[in-house]
């Protein structure tokens, strides 16, 4: 998969305290008093909680004082640091903490109707750069953190989870995300989270019967095409009518180009003079596409 380009992000960053590279968003001397943020707007219900998704990133804290705070990755609906979003909006959190005993810890949370649900937080250390793993899954309504110790995720330091249900959509990322307040605003931090990578792929399916038509014939991906050849039969007369229509395929001299692009003439031994009549609406160009199908 690809990871995401933090150069494509955008900056709410009053003072200066982060910078990016493609592959890396960096937050120097970050503190509890600003309000401060790289997003992305990915649309209107982008993230989709009704379905189970899986991001990856990496990071590393350099410097921390007592009481420093930041969100490492974090979805919302709204724009702002932590304070201002969670009282206007659903999110997902992973949070960085140093406690006021020195524990340098993780941990994760969702927001709801400005409620937070927090899950246990698990230790770690400064100056190693970590490999993380976030799972929602929707059947449980469960946000886990998964943190590793290596770029392969084979050697787990430590999970987490929590769960809540009825979380809505959610649209923008953020990486990181400050966390205003009244008390420790000038307490800092720094370090960097690289490597997001959010594993999307297309919906679309491809098929052998897909890539033969759209590769070879160039014929246009359509809703229509797309669903006559994801069937495991393609041999309903209504939808092979509605791709073929879909192109105008409607005359001898195209369907005699389809299946001669086809490369099939061979194949099944197929008379040229019955190319050569109109077959959109007839059994014979089911019985050929449905020949298609392995």
């Amino acid at each position: 998969m690809a990871t995401e380009d933090f150069t494509s992000y955008t900056e709410t960053d009053p003072n200066n305290h982060l910078s990016q590279t493609a592959a890396r968003s960096t937050f120097s001397g970050l503190t509890r008093g600003e309000s401060c943020y790289l997003y992305k707007d990915k649309g209107a219900g982008h993230f989709d909680l009704s379905q189970d998704f899986e991001h990856l990133f990496d990071f590393r804290i350099t410097s921390i004082a007592d009481r420093s705070f930041v969100n490492l990755w974090s979805l919302w609906n709204a724009l702002g640091d932590l304070y201002d979003n969670k009282v206007v909006s659903d999110g997902l959190v992973v949070l960085f903490y140093h406690s006021s005993t020195s524990t340098r810890e993780v941990g994760c949370r969702i927001y709801k109707d400005g409620n937070q649900y927090s899950s246990t937080r698990f230790t770690i250390s400064a100056d190693t750069t970590y490999y993380v793993k976030i799972i929602w899954t929707a059947s449980t309504n469960t946000l886990e953190l998964r943190v590793y110790t290596d770029a392969a995720r084979t050697n787990l330091l430590g999970s987490t989870s929590v769960s809540q249900s009825g979380v809505d959509n959610l649209r923008y990322i953020m990486v990181p995300q400050s966390g205003t307040t009244d008390t420790y605003v000038n307490v800092a931090i720094s370090g960097y989270v690289e490597n997001l990578d959010l594993q999307e792929v297309s919906t679309y399916t491809k098929t052998w019967q897909s890539n033969v038509l759209f590769k070879k014939l160039g014929i246009t991906k359509t809703a229509v095409v797309d669903t006559a050849f994801k069937k495991p039969d393609i041999t309903k007369t209504l939808l092979i009518d509605s791709a073929l229509q879909k192109q105008d395929i409607q005359i001898p001299k195209q369907v005699d180009t389809l299946f001669k692009k086809l490369d099939i003439l061979k194949t099944f031994s197929l008379d040229t003079d019955f190319l050569k009549k109109t077959i959109i609406k007839s059994f014979a160009i089911d019985t050929r596409f449905g020949a298609l199908h392995p």
